[in-house]
């Protein structure tokens, strides 16, 4: 239900409340997708899109078919932290809400993801200090890297 709803407010937002660019005017209104701001947040929301599909690739791989029980996952952000597609997430939502240029629903979905990810985050990372006595030797921090 939440998902809906926000998902109606950020398209109401974007769509019915920001002007729609008219590329033959010099309005400052209508080169917001030229602005610094808009490429920020969208190449914050690519970041995060990277971090999330490629974390999610390393998680997938750890069990080969047929095969159960659980493993640490090694490379790419897992070397910083327990849980990177989280904190790709985060990074997604984030440069997405910046990108919508103040739309109250995109930033609030924005901390919300966060909100909510992040106390998972930590609890996957007690999970990992419980389960597996080596992983305090990693070093790891739960979601942002040196950070959390």
């Amino acid at each position: 239900c939440w998902c809906m709803i926000n998902s109606y407010l950020i398209a109401r937002g974007l769509f019915f409340y920001t002007p729609i660019p008219d590329f033959d005017s010099s309005d400052q209104e209508s080169l917001y997708m030229l602005s610094a701001r808009f490429w920020v947040g969208i190449c914050l929301w690519a970041l995060g899109f990277y971090t999330n599909i490629r974390s999610d690739r390393i998680l997938r791989s750890l069990r080969k078919r047929g095969q159960s029980g659980y493993k640490i996952p090694y490379g790419f952000l897992f070397k910083y932290v327990s849980c990177p597609n989280y904190l790709g997430e985060v990074i997604e939502w984030t440069g997405f809400a910046i990108a919508a240029k103040g739309v109250p629903a995109a930033a609030t979905f924005a901390l919300w993801t966060a909100a909510n990810l992040l106390p998972r985050a930590w609890s996957h990372h007690k999970w990992y200090l419980q389960t597996f006595p080596e992983y305090k030797t990693l070093h790891r921090k739960a979601c942002i890297p040196y950070l959390f």
